[in-house]
């Protein structure tokens, strides 16, 4: 059994709570007759150090969809730094999932194998930078063309604050399973972050939700319930209503999430099963809500994390990064893209003195119709109407 991985380290954290959790993640999608349509597992190793957190995932079947894994990290440096390594990136012996990846080949191979298309690479994270010249054009798949026109093997974002990208990488979700509860207010009403990938990876969105937490360090949650209603973390800082106009009743249940075992481990109670459960946007006066996905968690180790560990994510080399820290204000929520080569982002005062900045900058103002345009265009528009009206008062004059 996997649960009897379960293994104990002796090292202590001298400053805060530090463990690490390692296991798996099983994503199902299921038709409106609540038959599954798409599987897919992932391996997770999860490292927290009070407010600091690490967190990569792998796909079971190397390479799947591109993707050699992802890596994302937060902190005190108030910015997240999320990694996809293609699979170019990708080195088997580096991988912390080996022995795991056998065990679930082996045991879940129902699930790891099941059939349907592959995961894809989001194209929001791809890099689009045009050739040289055309004869180094190659007939590649599309997604893969994206980011070799580069030669980069990985493609990053780097966003402010402290919340995790929502993804594929699943980075978010065990975020939430992992870390203490952070909470945000809607008037009376409380929300908790979105950690379900709904296609918008760049913000951070909040829905309404009431929770448990268990009552032993670190507290995590041990179940919620969210619904539609909520708000959306601008870039600027403020938050904005959610448009709900395609949810039948924005106050049924959106999503379920449960622990259903946890460990007393070392003082800390950390979850080994939890489930996310997604719900259809619409739905009859008379029927349950369809259920659309899970996310099923399993952990197979937990240990403390050596107080002295790294936890920021490093580059695995050619790195196109579109880094939206900056991207409030002036930038207009565009984000800055450039190359990394095997180190950490800048800091933002140094990334705002670079001409990066600059270009993007000249580039939005560029794109932003002036005053001076708008005026023009609606004289354009409103004077044929004028013309039209006059005619028309001539012709009833005359009549």
């Amino acid at each position: 059994m996997l649960a009897a991985l379960l293994a104990v380290c002796g090292s202590r954290c001298r400053a805060g709570v530090c463990y690490e959790a390692m296991g798996y993640l099983t994503y199902t999608s299921f038709d409106a007759s609540g038959s599954p349509t798409y599987k897919n597992v992932m391996m997770f190793d999860v490292k927290v150090r009070t407010n600091e957190w690490h967190i990569r995932t792998e796909p079971v079947v190397e390479g799947r969809g591109g993707v050699g894994f992802y890596e994302e990290s937060g902190g005190t440096n108030d910015f997240v730094l999320r990694v996809t390594a293609l699979k170019s990136a990708y080195n088997m012996s580096a991988s912390p999932f080996e022995a795991l990846r056998a065990e679930l080949k082996a045991t879940k191979k129902d699930d790891v194998y099941f059939a349907n298309a592959p995961t894809r690479i989001p194209a929001t994270f791809l890099n689009r930078r045009q050739p040289p010249d055309a004869s180094s054009r190659k007939a590649i798949p599309a997604e893969r063309a994206a980011t070799n026109r580069a030669d980069n093997v990985a493609v990053a974002v780097a966003l402010k604050g402290k919340y995790p990208v929502v993804d594929p990488s699943c980075a978010a979700f065990l975020w939430f399973a992992f870390t203490p509860p952070t909470s945000q207010s809607d008037g009376a009403s409380k929300m908790l972050l979105q950690t379900w990938d709904d296609g918008n990876p760049t913000r951070n969105r909040f829905r309404r939700a009431s929770w448990s937490q268990f009552a032993e360090f670190p507290h995590l949650v041990s179940s919620a319930v969210y619904n539609w209603l909520g708000k959306e973390l601008l870039p600027d800082g403020t938050l904005a209503s959610l448009n709900t106009s395609d949810v039948s009743k924005p106050l049924d249940v959106a999503a379920r999430y449960d622990v259903d075992a946890a460990t007393n481990y070392g003082g800390l109670k950390l979850p080994l099963s939890f489930k996310l459960m997604r719900f259809h946007t619409k739905r009859s006066d008379n029927r349950e809500p369809n259920v659309v996905s899970t996310t099923v968690g399993s952990v197979v180790k937990v240990s403390r994390l050596p107080a002295d560990v790294v936890l920021d994510v490093t580059v695995p080399g050619k790195t196109f990064v579109s880094d939206y820290r900056l991207s409030a204000g002036e930038l207009k929520g565009t984000p800055i893209g450039y190359l990394l080569l095997s180190n950490h982002p800048p800091d933002v005062d140094q990334l705002k003195q670079r001409n990066l900045y600059k270009h993007a900058l000249r580039e939005v103002t560029a794109a932003a119709p002036s005053p001076h345009l708008r005026w023009i265009v609606v004289a354009f528009l409103l004077i044929p109407s004028g013309v039209v009206v006059l005619f028309w008062r001539q012709l009833t004059r005359r009549d």
